[in-house]
C-alpha cells in the first residue's frame, strides 16, 4: 500500500505538468513544429521585401536604360544611314560629300557609344544581360565600319587630291565627280605624287580592311532579339555591301605597291616591247612580227619606238649562227636561230629572256628592265574603250584591227607605193596613237583601263618578264608572267606552234581531249588536239602546220602516238606517219610530234601514256587532282575530259551534269579561255 501511493504522487505530478503544456501550446502542436511555422512566417515577410526592393531597383535601372536603349537605336541607325551614303558618295568620287557624311556617322556612333554606357549598369540584370551585349557588338561594328570607309576615302581623296592639284586631305576635294581631266595633262610633278601616292595605298587600304574585317565580325556575334531584330534587318543590305568592299580590299593590294616601279618610279625604265601575232600562233603567244623598244619614267611614256622584226633580223643574217630548236631547223629549215623565232618556250619568261639574248646578239643598243608582250587581242579589248582609230586613211575598230593590221602590212603597203621596208610602220603609228588615245584617259574611265589590263592578264595576252629579280618573283606568284609552274597532281598543256601556215590559226579550231583509264593496277592517260582547218588557200591562210608538244608530269611514260606526220602534203605527197619526240623540259614529260591539217580538214594528234606514280598514288588515296593550262595567246580552245578512275566518284569540281552522276566516270566539257582546274573525291 504504502508502495503504490508512492508511485502514484510523481505520476500526478507529470500528468499537471503535461496537461499545462496541452493547453498552451495546442491540441496536437508539437513544439518543434511550431518553431518552424514561425521562422517560415518570417522568411515570407523578409522575401516580399526584397523581391518589393529588387522590383524598385530594377525599375530604377531599367527605365533610363529603356531611354538609353531608344537613343542608341536611333543614333545607330542614323550612323549607319550616314555610313552608306558616305560609301555612295565616294563612288561617285564625291570624296567632300563622302567626307561630310563620315564625320556625322563618327558623331552619331559618338552618341550611340554614350547610350550603350548607360545600358552596362542594366546589364547586370540577367535579363537585359544579351540585349546589352548586342548593342555594345552593333555599336562596335558601326564605329569598325566608319573607319574603314573612312581610310579607303581618305586614299581615294588624297589620289584625286593630285591629280586635282589640291591638297591631300578628302575635305578639301570638290567636283571631283565633274572632273574630267586626262591624266596627259598632269605634270611630271603631279605624276610623281601620284606614283608616291599609289606605293603608300595598299598599307593604308589594309588597315581598312582590318577594320572591315571587325565591324563585319562585330555584326556577325549579334543574336536576334527584341532590341536588335529591327536593326539587323535594317543593316542586312548593307552588311553585304560591306562584305563586297572586304573582298574588294582582300585582292592584292600589293600589286599598287609595285605598279610605281614599273611605271619608272622613282628609277626610269626600259622595256623590249613584243607584238605577239596570235594568228600565227607560237608556243610563248604568238609570231613576233614587231619588236619596239618603250621608256618610262614617273609614270610618263618619254618614247616608244616600234620597226618591222626583219629589219633587225635581215641583217644579222649573214654572221649570225645560233643554233634553232630542231623542229624549227627542220620544218622552217632555217639556218639559226632569229628574234621572230626567239618565243619558242611556252614559258614566257624564258622565251624573254632568249627574245634579249637574240635582240643584241643582232646588234640590238638597248639594256632592258624587262620584257612586255602583247597580243593583237589586247588592242582589240583597248580599241573597245578609245572608239576607232584612223591611220593614214584606214580604220582600226575593236573588230577589225587584226585582219585591217594584216592587210595593210602584207598588201595594201604595195598597192600604196610604201616600200617593203617601211611597211610595218603603220603599226607604230597605231601603237602611238593608242598610247596618246589612253593618256587622255578620264579619271571615271581608269577602273574600265585597269579591268581590260587584269583580263588581258589572266587571259594570257598580256604577259611580262623584270630582270629584277624581287619584282621578278613578285610578278610570278600574280600571274603577270605566264610562268610554266608545275605542280602536285595531274597536269596537261597542249601547244601549237604555227610553222610556216600564214595567219591560218584564226580559221583553225582547235579542241583538247583528256581521257584516262584503269590498267593493270594504274591508268592510262591519251591527250589529243583536233584540228579543224576552215580556211581556204589565200594570201593569209593555208594548210596548217604545227610541231604541237603535250606536258604532263615527270615520270608519265610514253607508250604511242597518233596522227603526227614526217611533213605536208606539198613536201611528202605520200603523207607518211611521223614520229613522236620524247623527252623533259620544264619540270615535264614532253611527247612532241609534226602534223599538217589542209583548207577543209579536220586532223587529231594524239599521245598515250602511262600516268606516272605520283598521279597513280593520288588516284588510289582517294582524291585526283587535274590543272590543265591554256596555251599562251590562245583565245578558248574547246576542253574535253572524259575520266575513267575504276571507282566510284563521291564529288568533284567542277561538276558533272546530275544525269552522269553515280558511277567510275568524270565527263565534262569546258574551255581553256583560262587555266582550268578539277578535282575528284572517290567513295
Amino acid at each position: 500500500m504504502i508502495a503504490e501511493a508512492s508511485l502514484a504522487r510523481p505520476r500526478a505530478i507529470l500528468e499537471t505538468v503535461e496537461t499545462y503544456r496541452h493547453n498552451l501550446l495546442g491540441h496536437h502542436e508539437l513544439p518543434h513544429v511550431r518553431r518552424r511555422k514561425v521562422l517560415r512566417r518570417y522568411a515570407l515577410h523578409a522575401s516580399l521585401g526584397l523581391l518589393a526592393l529588387t522590383v524598385i531597383v530594377g525599375a530604377a535601372i531599367a527605365l533610363p536604360a529603356l531611354s538609353a536603349a531608344r537613343v542608341l537605336y536611333a543614333q545607330a541607325s542614323a550612323a549607319r544611314d550616314d555610313l552608306f551614303a558616305a560609301k555612295d558618295a565616294a563612288e561617285k568620287l564625291d570624296f567632300k560629300g563622302a567626307s561630310s557624311d563620315l564625320d556625322d556617322a563618327v558623331d552619331r556612333f559618338a552618341a550611340a557609344r554614350e547610350a550603350q554606357a548607360k545600358l552596362r549598369l542594366a546589364g547586370r540584370l540577367p535579363f537585359f544581360r544579351k540585349e546589352i551585349e548586342a548593342a555594345g557588338d552593333l555599336v562596335e561594328g558601326g564605329y569598325e565600319a566608319s573607319v574603314a570607309l573612312r581610310e579607303t576615302i581618305d586614299v581615294g581623296a588624297d589620289l584625286v587630291a593630285v591629280l586635282k592639284g589640291g591638297a591631300s586631305a578628302a575635305g578639301t576635294v570638290a567636283g571631283v565627280s565633274s572632273d574630267q581631266r586626262p591624266v596627259s595633262q598632269l605634270t611630271a610633278e603631279e605624276k610623281r605624287a601620284l606614283l608616291q601616292q599609289l606605293s603608300q595605298a595598299p598599307d593604308r587600304l589594309g588597315l581598312a580592311r582590318a577594320s572591315l574585317d571587325r565591324a563585319l565580325a562585330a555584326w556577325g556575334r549579334v543574336p536576334r532579339t527584341p532590341l536588335t531584330s529591327g536593326i539587323l534587318d535594317s543593316i542586312a543590305p548593307y552588311e553585304t555591301q560591306l562584305t563586297e568592299l572586304r573582298e574588294a580590299l582582300s585582292q592584292d593590294l600589293s600589286s599598287l605597291a609595285v605598279l610605281p616601279s614599273v611605271l619608272g618610279y622613282p628609277e626610269p625604265k626600259t622595256y623590249l616591247f613584243l607584238m605577239l601575232n596570235n594568228t600565227e600562233l607560237r608556243p610563248g603567244g604568238g609570231f613576233i612580227g614587231t619588236y619596239g623598244v618603250l621608256k618610262v619614267a614617273d609614270g610618263e611614256i618619254r618614247s616608244f619606238f616600234t620597226d618591222d622584226v626583219y629589219a633587225l633580223d635581215g641583217p644579222s643574217e649573214p654572221y649570225m649562227r645560233e643554233t634553232p630548236p630542231d623542229p624549227l631547223k627542220k620544218y622552217l629549215r632555217v639556218p639559226s636561230w632569229y628574234l621572230r623565232d626567239a618565243n619558242w618556250s611556252p614559258d614566257f619568261v624564258v622565251s624573254a629572256m632568249q627574245a634579249e639574248r637574240l635582240y643584241r646578239l643582232e646588234g640590238g643598243k638597248e639594256t632592258f628592265d624587262g620584257v612586255i608582250g602583247v597580243t593583237p587581242t589586247v588592242v582589240s579589248k583597248l580599241l573597245a574603250l578609245t572608239g576607232p582609230i584612223q591611220i593614214d586613211g584606214s580604220t582600226f575598230t575593236k573588230d577589225n584591227v587584226t585582219d585591217e593590221l594584216e592587210y595593210q602590212v602584207e598588201k595594201a603597203f604595195a598597192a600604196n607605193g610604201i616600200p617593203a621596208a617601211q611597211r610595218k610602220d603603220v603599226v607604230g603609228k597605231l601603237g602611238q596613237e593608242l598610247v596618246r588615245r589612253l593618256l587622255g584617259t578620264r579619271l571615271s574611265e581608269l577602273p574600265s583601263l585597269a579591268e581590260v589590263a587584269q583580263e588581258s592578264v589572266s587571259e594570257k595576252h598580256l604577259l611580262v618578264s623584270f630582270s629584277d629579280q624581287a619584282l621578278q618573283e613578285f610578278a610570278d606568284a600574280r600571274g603577270w608572267t605566264g610562268r610554266f609552274r608545275t605542280a602536285d597532281g595531274d597536269r596537261l598543256a597542249v601547244v601549237s606552234a604555227n610553222l610556216a601556215s600564214l595567219k591560218s590559226d584564226a580559221v583553225v579550231d582547235k579542241s583538247v581531249s583528256y581521257t584516262l583509264r584503269p590498267d593493270k593496277g594504274s591508268w592510262i592517260a591519251a591527250a589529243a588536239v583536233t584540228y579543224r582547218n576552215k580556211g581556204r588557200f589565200t594570201w593569209k591562210t593555208t594548210r596548217y602546220r604545227t610541231y604541237t608538244r603535250f606536258y604532263a608530269p615527270i615520270g608519265s611514260a610514253f607508250i604511242k602516238g597518233e596522227g603526227m606526220m614526217q611533213d605536208d602534203k606539198l613536201n611528202d605527197p605520200g603523207r607518211h606517219a611521223g614520229t613522236i619526240d620524247v623527252g623533259t623540259e620544264l619540270g615535264s614529260a614532253v611527247f612532241g610530234g609534226f602534223i599538217s591539217v589542209e583548207p577543209g580538214e579536220t586532223r587529231t594528234l594524239k599521245v598515250e601514256y602511262r600516268v606516272s606514280d605520283a598521279v597513280a598514288d593520288m588516284i588510289r588515296s582517294g582524291r585526283y587532282r587535274l590543272g590543265v593550262r591554256k596555251q599562251l595567246g590562245t583565245l578558248a580552245d574547246s576542253l574535253t575530259l572524259d575520266l575513267d578512275f575504276g571507282k566510284n566518284v563521291a564529288r568533284a569540281t567542277p561538276p558533272e551534269d546530275a544525269s552522269q552522276w553515280g558511277d567510275a566516270r568524270y565527263r565534262l566539257s569546258s574551255d581553256l579561255r583560262t587555266d582550268r582546274e578539277f578535282s575528284v573525291d572517290f567513295r
